[in-house]
């Protein structure tokens, strides 16, 4: 059954992130592959022209083959620019799809959609905190930073806190493989949850 979902406010404010991310990889890609660039470019196409529950279900199943088949290709797997701009959209779309089936296709307001996702991340949060032999990964300040983003719910301090763990990976994370590659996605996942919380917040603010 079909449920016409394009006018709803969290949703609208979701395909906006994954739409901005999205043409980020598109620009990183055409310096790899003019063919992979034009395929995303469709793919954007088709994003921004979601009006209900179907149309989206099958952007999000192709969006998803288009990631794994990309990423397959260590040198698109190993610009870890490429991959957070175009793996951060498949989670946008994993949580929009949460907020979508978690309340049968119901509009929801952007406070309800805030507490989700903020549960969200904080779950995230400590899967990196107990992610094996992290100090393997992150410097011990770094690790006090990532702790710290497990206690408060203060955004200016989480976005901080974030951009400092975040440019530690982008510096350290040589090759995205095992360990490495498992971390990097919960780091992308995590900047995912950020993105759409602060810009749910920012929307609350303005009312």
């Amino acid at each position: 059954m079909k449920h016409e979902i394009a006018e709803f406010d969290f949703f609208e404010r979701g395909l906006a992130l994954m739409v901005a991310s999205l043409d980020d990889g598109t620009q990183l890609l055409t310096e790899l592959s003019q063919e992979q660039s034009e395929a995303l470019d469709i793919l954007i196409d088709r994003l921004v022209d979601v009006e209900d529950s179907e149309g989206w279900s099958e952007f999000n199943h192709d969006l998803k083959g288009f990631d794994e088949e990309l990423f397959q290709d260590e040198k698109y797997l190993n610009d870890k620019e490429l991959y957070l701009a175009l793996t951060e959209p498949v989670y946008l779309g994993k949580y929009l799809d949460l907020l979508l089936i978690g309340h049968n296709y119901q509009d929801l307001d952007l406070l309800s959609a805030q507490e989700v996702i903020k549960d969200n991340f904080a779950s995230v949060i400590q899967k990196i905190i107990t992610f094996p032999q992290l100090n393997n990964h992150f410097s011990d300040e770094v690790i006090k930073v990532i702790k710290i983003l497990a206690t408060t719910t203060n955004l200016n301090d989480l976005n901080e806190g974030f951009l400092i763990v975040f440019a530690q990976a982008l510096q350290e994370f040589k090759i995205l493989k095992d360990e490495t590659l498992a971390l990097f996605d919960l780091l992308v996942e995590t900047d995912a949850l950020l993105s759409y919380w602060s810009f749910l917040t920012s929307d609350i603010d303005a009312e």
